[in-house]
């Protein structure tokens, strides 16, 4: 009887030692927040402490400055990452997550914001002047409205005078409000269109240029 109650009190402090050491896990590590066109995506990587068991989800939650646009959502362990659509855009919100494993959910992340942002506006005051060689300049304004975020280059088409458009070039990748395009046909006229790009996409394109023929060389 004595070796059953020994067993027995053994048995109950390897269970209370057991209890005493799963704890909830730390914070998430590595939160960031990218976003666009009225969606964020947010990423973390795992906590560096799991509490002595494993990670069984993630909660994410989000606000926005007046609180009227605020939420939450429970994703799996295997994830890390969380896409949120349906935001408005211009709008700031701020981002933690937490990580919960079978004694609970641990502290929240360091908070992170993001603002959604929509496609800019069109490219204005296009105008493009004939160069030797077969060669055109290129100009025009940046939008007015970049929808938010900063523009990162321009799509810039082309086309013969009243015939189909053409890319030109899919993406200048800088911010130069110029372009000079060569290997043009001295003997036509050419029209051309731009459009911004920012994280959200491309842009409205702007209205055609006037009609140009480039000179011979």
């Amino acid at each position: 009887v004595a070796g059953t109650g020994t067993v027995a009190l053994f048995a109950l402090g390897v269970a209370a030692v057991s209890a005493q050491s799963d704890v909830v896990p730390g914070a998430p590590t590595s939160v960031a927040a990218t976003s666009s066109n009225a969606e964020v995506t947010v990423t973390w990587s795992v906590p560096t402490a799991n509490g002595g068991t494993a990670v069984t989800g993630y909660f994410v939650t989000w606000t926005s400055p007046t609180g009227s646009r605020s939420g939450s959502a429970n994703v799996v362990a295997s994830a890390t990452s969380y896409r949120l659509t349906g935001l408005q855009n211009r709008v700031t919100y701020t981002f933690t997550v937490s990580a919960t494993n079978a004694a609970g959910t641990g502290a929240a992340s360091a908070s992170i914001a993001a603002t959604p942002h929509t496609l800019a506006g069109a490219p204005a005051n296009l105008t493009a002047a004939a160069l030797p060689g077969g060669q055109v300049h290129l100009s025009w304004a940046p939008p007015g409205d970049n929808g938010g975020a900063a523009v990162s280059g321009y799509r810039i088409e082309r086309r013969v005078y009243g015939g189909e458009w053409a890319v030109l070039v899919s993406n200048t990748a800088t911010t130069l409000t110029s372009h000079v395009a060569i290997g043009l046909d001295p003997a036509v006229f050419y029209e051309f269109q731009v459009s911004a790009w920012n994280s959200a996409g491309m842009g409205a394109l702007s209205a055609p240029s006037p009609g140009v023929q480039p000179v011979a060389p």
